[in-house]
């Protein structure tokens, strides 16, 4: 084993900084990782963005590449002047848009600076329903990845999908579940929930029901929609303004949701607060939330839904329902559905609304997993020993 007397240096490179639960985890790890023991700067390889605003480290150093879309040489080249003339220890890729940069610009300093590679989402991009395409970057990844230092995981449904596509049973991937840390008290959480439902005009008799994410296909929040819809015209004997929808977030489909809420007579009822980087202050107001994605590794906003106490519907997709179902370690915290089916999505949103004690109930069940498994400092643990690992560090 190696000693190092100095921080562990370390670049998380991603294609841009925007708002997002990969965008969250790395403002956690720059912001919570010990400073005597690490120095955590990140690179864009495109554009900075507005979860600039979670680092809360102003020593965290963001470097924007300034790159344009598709195959640059030039942007390798600069990348590799970058990370040597920063002297990094490790280099962090994540997902597909970073993974073949980061290792042609890394390759020939391995002795100095180790790869590894996070996956954190759809493991071949979100723009991968091209059967040429998915096949060219399973060939990549299969190539790239066993000759990288490490490849590492939120969920254990992303590492069986890396071993699916790339075809490499054996690689070694590290599963390291995301974690957060809570600074506000049940008494603060209480006063924003009040605060921000006074600002939108709602009662604390009113039945929220919340959607936090990007409005993109693959976190297909058109399926909650058809979902509210089903559930307030099947409760005629419930005043429209007792019950509503907060749909938080913004993406290309915004457009097109603001249409359909038209189209179905609901509009009155939802709300469209726009993208919000203070997403704890808008769960607080939630009564359940929903996770409607088609595709997904492990949810951030679920994990901050149950930080929170807030109870949960989500698809069976990735550990979603692993998060929420009860278990060898606690009671359910949530339900579940299939992934599309509006109609069940529909009648877990009555279920909820009809039985305040069961919402009660998965409150403190979803607070005490939480507490039990997904803390921020344990996160910050495995990492640190993972890092170390890699070094070769003891």
């Amino acid at each position: 084993m190696m000693h190092k007397e100095s921080p562990i240096r370390i670049a998380y490179i991603v294609n841009e900084f925007n708002v997002g639960g990969l965008e969250r985890y790395i403002a956690r790890m720059c912001n919570h990782l010990p400073p005597k023991r690490f120095e955590s700067e990140i690179i864009c390889l495109r554009s900075d963005g507005a979860a600039h605003d979670w680092l809360n480290r102003s020593e965290t150093t963001v470097h924007v590449m300034g790159a344009t879309s598709g195959n640059n040489p030039a942007l390798i080249k600069n990348l590799e002047r970058l990370l040597i003339s920063r002297s990094y220890d490790i280099v962090q890729s994540h997902n597909w848009g970073t993974l073949l940069e980061t290792y042609f610009a890394s390759r020939s300093h391995r002795t100095v600076m180790k790869h590894i590679h996070a996956e954190r989402g759809t493991v071949l991009g979100s723009d991968c329903s091209a059967r040429w395409k998915r096949w060219t970057r399973s060939l990549a990844m299969r190539f790239t990845l066993p000759r990288i230092s490490g490849t590492v995981c939120n969920a254990y449904a992303i590492e069986k999908k890396i071993r699916s596509v790339t075809k490499l049973t054996a690689l070694p991937v590290e599963v390291i579940p995301n974690g957060l840390q809570i600074d506000f008290s049940e008494v603060e959480v209480q006063a924003m929930r009040q605060e921000l439902r006074a600002d939108l005009g709602l009662g604390p008799e009113v039945f929220v029901v919340g959607f936090l994410g990007r409005f993109a296909e693959v976190k297909n929040p058109s399926m909650v929609l058809d979902a509210f819809y089903k559930f307030v015209t099947s409760i005629r004997h419930i005043p429209a303004e007792q019950v509503k929808l907060l749909m938080v977030g913004d993406g290309p489909l915004k457009h097109q949701l603001e249409q359909k809420t038209k189209e179905l007579g609901v509009d009155s009822m939802v709300l469209f607060p726009g993208e919000r980087t203070d997403s704890l202050r808008w769960l607080s107001a939630m009564d359940i939330l929903v996770n409607s994605s088609t595709s997904e590794g492990m949810s951030q906003a679920i994990l901050e839904a149950m930080a929170l106490g807030v109870p949960l519907v989500v698809t069976d997709v990735g550990d979603s329902r692993r998060l929420i179902q009860g278990d060898d370690f606690g009671p359910d915290c949530g339900a579940w559905v299939p992934s599309g089916d509006s109609n069940q999505l529909a009648e877990q949103i009555a279920r909820f609304w009809q039985a305040s004690s069961m919402r009660y109930d998965f409150s403190l069940n979803a607070k005490q997993r939480f507490a039990d498994r997904y803390s921020l400092q344990q996160m910050l643990n495995r990492y640190e020993q993972y890092y170390r690992t890699v070094l070769g560090l003891d």
